[in-house]
């Protein structure tokens, strides 16, 4: 039992950084325009996309500022999340 918690635990980590990495990515890709007709940048866009409508539809507003606070949201809330799921595990030890 102790196994398989210590692999979703090292599997949440590993994710939150994965997704953290493509935000990362998609935050560098937005300073090249012509970028968008890459498969690349249309993947790493598909994948962060669905974070970015969640923090979106909570905080409308951030899409009307000079600035888009939005990816520094969702950095916060991945990792937040990785650090909930990762006590929970730890309870059940």
């Amino acid at each position: 039992m102790a196994s398989i918690i210590a692999f979703l635990i090292l599997f949440v980590t590993y994710l939150e950084r994965i997704i953290s990495f493509l935000v990362l990515i998609r935050v560098i890709l937005t300073w090249f325009p012509r970028m968008h007709a890459n498969f690349f940048t249309r993947f790493v866009v598909d994948v962060t996309q669905p974070l970015f409508q969640l923090v979106y539809r909570f905080i409308p507003s951030l899409r009307t500022m000079a600035i888009d606070f939005s990816p520094i949201i969702v950095f916060l809330g991945v990792q937040l999340l990785r650090d909930l799921i990762v006590s929970i595990l730890f309870r059940l030890v």
